[in-house]
């Protein structure tokens, strides 16, 4: 049962350090590709994506831009604006929320396009990601990672001691 146990455990660090490495990864890929990270505000893409979640924007060519695909653009609005493509109007892309009853007035032209959504966050991690933009938050998930590390690497040692059958003494 013991072994059980210290099996459990392990895996239960080894899952939460995982986590972290994964959003430790999200918060610096951007800095290392061409992805450009947004945080939503709003509730036309209900509900695949809503208020507060936080994307990965990748630069795209328009002619990559296929109906299904969710696209940031410009528009007269200081905000960019994120819909799904519902079809193409010659050189413009039809758009439309997901919440939204009626697809927008406006077809989208290509040099508007910013990039194509390739990835979502949602809501929950959206805190996390927030904190860890300042340099305190990554020194903080560092430390994080950096005793999990540590501990992990002991308790294993401990486990498998504790584990082993004692050898027998004759008196």
């Amino acid at each position: 049962m013991k072994r059980f146990l210290g099996r459990c455990y392990r895996a239960g660090i080894m899952v939460y350090v995982l986590c972290l490495l994964l959003i430790y990864t999200v918060i610096f890929l951007p800095d290392f590709t061409n992805l450009t990270r947004y945080r939503t505000i709003g509730d036309s893409m209900n509900p695949s994506l809503k208020a507060g979640t936080t994307i990965l924007v990748k630069p795209v060519e328009p002619e990559t831009i296929k109906t299904g695909d969710i696209i940031v653009f410009k528009t007269d609005d200081p905000l960019l604006m994120m819909h799904r493509v519902i079809g193409t109007k010659g050189w413009k892309f039809q758009t439309k929320g997901d919440a939204n009853e009626f697809p927008d007035s406006q077809p989208v032209s290509r040099e508007k396009v910013i990039g194509k959504v390739v990835v979502n966050f949602p809501t929950p991690f959206t805190p996390i990601l927030e904190f860890t933009r300042a340099l305190f938050g990554q020194i903080v998930l560092l430390a994080t990672l950096l005793i999990l590390a540590t501990t992990t690497h002991s308790s294993s040692k401990t486990t498998e001691v504790v584990n082993r059958k004692p050898r027998t003494i004759r008196m």
